[in-house]
Order: structure tokens, then C-alpha cells, then sequence
């Protein structure tokens, strides 16, 4: 960030197009396949926008989103770390002297500010998705000593991962800010910020009048994106819908249901949205028609009931803007008993 000749652009310009050809995502890998293609991951200095509904499972896909770069720094971490310790032991074979900074390296780490659901919570989930213990089952102790133990070696194996969570509520933007610098100083250094959600983040105005709280989100986004320039990191922020939604036949989101929170999708680099076509066809009532016979009704129930066990499991994530290229939808697996999206084709 700041000025740069145009030669430096250039080489940096060239190192991107080298590394596309290489098959390396110009951003940081979310390991949702289709995902990373259609944008190229999350890159540094944007802000992404994830949107959805409630129980749509946004806050299980942007924890997906967070663990798998907090293992992905985990390992390049242990990589790196290895590395120069080799080079140190080489480099001491040939000579002596002060090698107090040898083993210094850029590392990178996950800060999740979790606004509404608490650490424990949060962690629970993460811990559900990958002891692949049902989640519900899991809060009312109702395991197993083989289930808690596979919930244990989970823990164990995770435990060292660079992801760290604040839970405090209410938190302000400049607050936001201050936490995630002081995280990018210190050791571990920061590669990714995740919000959950937008909506939660406390104005400097503490007048209630809707407009002025619609002019309050406006300049929380801008001072989100401005994070993530200064930071160079990715922000993912997670957002509520208009109720407009829910009043439509057709309940697949739009960017105009973010339109009435200010200027969320002009500050966003890319804006996603989750949808479950599953959880709207799984609340409609299947009742028989006056004019349809129970043969005909049977026949509309059966298809409905198929329909259902199509989609049981599919999420969409419906990338509405995207600044780097091409928008659509990308089908993932959704497993909401263990909080858990991965890709469909597994």
C-alpha cells in the first residue's frame, strides 16, 4: 500500500499472471473448488460480503471459510518454520555468530470476531464438524465415550491452529480495528479477518432513528474496506437480508435485499449470499386442492417429497458481485447436523 513506479506494477502484474498460469489463486484458498475459480479466493485488501437469511447456515460456511485458512497457515507455518531451521543449522556448519532472527518468518493466523454467538459455541460447532459428532447431541451430552473421544482427538489435533476468537459483544469499528492490528504486531501475524455479522457492530450514534442507523452500516462498510486495505488481509463480513425475502414466491436472494442497509454492495469487492432451497420447500403445507382428486394429490406429494431428498443436502452460495470476474452459483454439501459445508462432488 502506497506509491509505487510503474515498474514496480508491472512486476507485480507479471508475478500474478506467473502464478495464474501455475494454477495459484491470486487469494486466499476457501477450498470450496468452484468457489476459489469463480473468485479467485479471498484476496488481500477486500471485503467480502456474506449474506443470507436466518438458518441459512452463513455462520457455518464463513466458520468453514476461517478453519480451513487457519489449518492452511497452520501447516505453512510448520513449513516455513522447519525450513529455516535447516537453513540456520546449514548456515552454522559454516560459520559462527549471533543467529537470534534466523528462525523470524511472516506468519499468519485467523481472527474471528464472533458478535452474537459466544467461543464456546463457536468452537462446539467447529469441533462437531470435525469429530463429525452431531451437534445437538454434543450440547445435551447425550454421547458416548467412543463419541467424546473422537471429539477429544479432534481438539488435540486442532488445538495449535492459528485461529483466534473474540467474542465480546458490541464491539465498534475502531475497536475492530485496534484488536486486529494489535494481532498483526505480534508473532502470529494476521492473513484473515472474519465479522459475524455486520448488523451487530455497534454505531458511534446512539440515536435509534432507522435512517440514521442505515447511514451508520453505510459507514461501517467503508471503514471495513479501508481495514482491509491497511491491513492487507481479507475481511469477510457476514450480513443479514431484508425481510423482503421471505414475502417473495421466488426466495433466492438478490443484491437489492442488501440495498436498504446503505452502501454494502458499492463498498464490497465481492458479495455472496447462502441459500437452502431445502429449508423453504421443507416448511411449505402439502394440502389437497378442492378441485384435485387424491390420485392427483398423491402424485403432487410424492414429488414433493423427492424433491426434498434431492436437496436435503445442498447449499448454494451465490456470488451476486464479483469485481474480478464472473458471477453464478456454486452448489456446496451441507451437513447441518455437524455445522459443516464441503464440496458437493466429494
Amino acid at each position: 500500500m502506497g506509491i509505487y513506479t510503474f515498474d514496480n506494477g508491472v512486476k507485480k502484474a507479471l508475478e500474478n499472471t506467473a502464478n495464474a498460469r501455475k494454477g495459484r489463486l491470486p487469494g486466499l484458498a476457501t477450498h470450496f473448488t468452484e468457489l476459489d475459480k469463480m473468485t479467485g479466493g479471498l484476496r488481500d485488501g477486500d471485503l467480502i460480503i456474506l449474506a443470507g437469511r436466518q438458518a441459512m447456515g452463513k455462520t457455518a460456511l464463513a466458520t468453514c471459510m476461517a478453519f480451513n485458512a487457519a489449518k492452511d497457515f497452520y501447516d505453512d507455518n510448520l513449513k516455513e518454520d522447519c525450513r529455516q531451521r535447516i537453513n540456520t543449522g546449514m548456515q552454522m556448519a559454516f560459520y559462527k555468530g549471533n543467529q537470534k532472527d534466523e528462525n523470524k518468518f511472516a506468519k499468519k493466523s485467523v481472527m474471528f470476531f464472533s458478535l452474537e454467538t459466544s467461543v464456546a459455541q463457536l468452537v462446539s460447532r467447529i469441533l462437531s464438524a470435525q469429530a463429525q459428532i452431531d451437534g445437538t447431541r454434543m450440547r445435551d451430552g447425550k454421547i458416548d465415550q467412543s463419541d467424546f473421544n473422537r471429539i477429544a482427538d479432534a481438539a488435540e489435533w486442532m488445538r495449535k491452529f492459528p485461529l483466534y476468537i473474540d467474542d465480546t459483544p458490541g464491539l465498534t469499528v475502531n475497536q475492530i480495528r485496534t484488536r486486529a492490528k494489535r494481532l498483526k504486531r505480534g508473532k502470529t501475524g494476521l492473513g484473515l479477518i472474519v465479522i459475524d455479522y455486520l448488523q451487530l457492530i455497534e454505531g458511534d450514534s446512539k440515536n435509534g432513528n432507522p435512517e440514521n442507523r442505515v447511514q451508520e452500516v453505510s459507514e461501517t462498510t467503508r471503514k471495513l474496506k479501508l481495514i482491509a486495505k491497511e491491513l492487507k488481509v481479507p475481511v469477510v463480513v457476514l450480513s443479514q437480508l431484508n425481510r423482503g425475502v421471505e414475502s417473495r414466491d421466488e426466495k433466492i436472494p438478490q443484491l437489492a435485499d442488501l440495498r436498504e442497509f446503505g452502501s454494502i454492495v458499492h463498498d464490497a469487492d465481492i458479495v455472496m449470499a447462502v441459500y437452502r432451497e431445502y429449508y423453504y420447500l421443507s416448511k411449505k403445507k402439502i394440502v389437497r386442492r378442492s378441485w384435485e382428486s387424491e390420485e392427483e394429490f398423491n402424485i403432487r406429494l410424492a414429488d414433493w417429497e423427492c424433491r426434498k431428498s434431492e436437496i436435503g443436502n445442498i447449499a448454494e452460495v451465490l456470488v451476486l458481485k464479483n469485481r474480478y470476474g464472473e458471477t453464478g452459483n456454486v452448489k456446496l454439501f451441507f451437513d447441518g447436523s455437524h455445522s459443516y459445508f464441503t464440496n458437493l462432488n466429494r
